[in-house]
C-alpha cells in the first residue's frame, strides 16, 4: 500500500547535518549522498532508535511481503519505517505515524487494512511492530494504540 506523506518531507546531508526542502535546487552529484525523510518525527524517531539501540542495525524504509503473488494478483508490499536487528537477529519493526492520520479517514483505512493483514498473514511481524507517534493515540477501528515518542527509551528486544 502506497505510503502517504502528510507532513513535511526533507533532504538532509548526514555529515554536515544540512537539511533542504525538497524544492532546493541540489545537484543531481550532491543529491545521491542525502538521506530523504518523509518527516522531522520520522528522523527523530530515528534519532532516538540509534541512541537507545547503539549495537542494533537499522535498516530504513524495508520493504516487507504482506501478500504473496498470487494467479491474479502481484505481491502485496509494505515499506516499514524502521527493522532492528540485534546481534542476535532479533528484529524490531518502527512504523511513525503522526497525528495528522486521525483525521484523515482514508489514509487510517488503509493504515488499519495493512495491520490487519500483518496479523492474520505475518503474525511474526505483527508482534514485533511499533508504531511510534508524538503523542499516544489508538488505531480507529482497533485496540492497538501508538507509543508516544518519549517512551522510546523503554522499549527492548534482544
Amino acid at each position: 500500500m502506497k505510503k502517504k506523506v502528510r507532513s513535511n518531507p526533507f533532504w538532509r546531508n548526514p555529515v554536515t547535518g544540512q537539511c533542504y526542502s525538497p524544492g532546493t535546487s541540489i545537484p543531481l552529484i550532491q543529491r545521491k549522498k542525502l538521506e530523504h525523510w518523509d518527516s522531522a518525527l520520522e528522523f527523530e524517531t530515528y534519532c532516538k532508535l540509534r541512541a537507545r539501540f547503539k549495537t542494533a542495525r537499522i535498516i530504513r524504509q524495508e520493504e516487507l511481503t504482506l501478500l504473496p503473488k498470487t494467479l491474479c494478483f502481484s505481491e502485496l508490499t509494505w515499506k516499514v519505517d524502521f527493522m532492528l536487528v540485534s546481534s542476535s537477529q532479533d528484529i524490531l519493526y518502527v512504523e511513525t505515524k503522526g497525528q495528522w492520520i486521525l483525521h484523515d479517514k482514508s489514509a487510517m483505512s488503509d493504515f488499519c487494512k495493512t495491520l490487519r493483514i500483518l496479523e492474520n498473514q505475518q503474525p511474526k511481524i505483527f508482534h514485533s511492530l511499533v508504531v511510534v507517534s508524538d503523542s499516544s493515540f489508538r488505531i480507529a477501528g482497533s485496540n492497538i494504540f501508538t507509543t508516544r515518542i518519549k517512551e522510546i527509551e523503554t522499549l527492548r528486544f534482544a
